[in-house]
């Protein structure tokens, strides 16, 4: 009894790192899909002329941070800021952050924008 127990052990430890692994994959390819949809946004805004272009020649933001800090408007007087993500993903394959003394995470899963609100 205790040799069908310890084979059934045996046998289910692949099959439950395999099941972590693909729901991590499952996650990145969601972080992804979002991060390419607010490129594509920021994009089509540099070239409807909503935002001015960064300076590069591509009209691609020059870092990640700038889909979450925003963009000044430019065809808003008050030149208000057009937000594309709300924060940037965490990579679901890197450690999870250490925890404080409160025990509560030293980052959040999600890296959150320092000023102004999200869309």
């Amino acid at each position: 009894m205790l040799a069908v127990l310890a084979t059934l052990a045996v046998l289910a430890a692949p099959v439950a790192q395999l099941m972590t692994k693909r729901a991590k994959e499952h996650e990145l390819r969601v972080a992804l899909e979002r991060i390419r949809d607010a490129l594509d946004a920021y994009k089509h805004a540099v070239d409807t002329g909503d935002i001015q272009s960064p300076g590069t020649l591509s009209g691609y933001p020059p870092a990640l941070a700038v889909l979450v800090t925003g963009a000044p408007s430019a065809r808003d007087p008050d030149h208000r800021k057009i937000y594309f993500l709300r924060a940037v993903p965490r990579d679901p394959f890197a450690p999870l952050p250490a925890l404080r003394g409160s025990g509560r995470p030293v980052a959040s899963g999600f890296r959150r924008c320092p000023t102004g609100p999200a869309p």
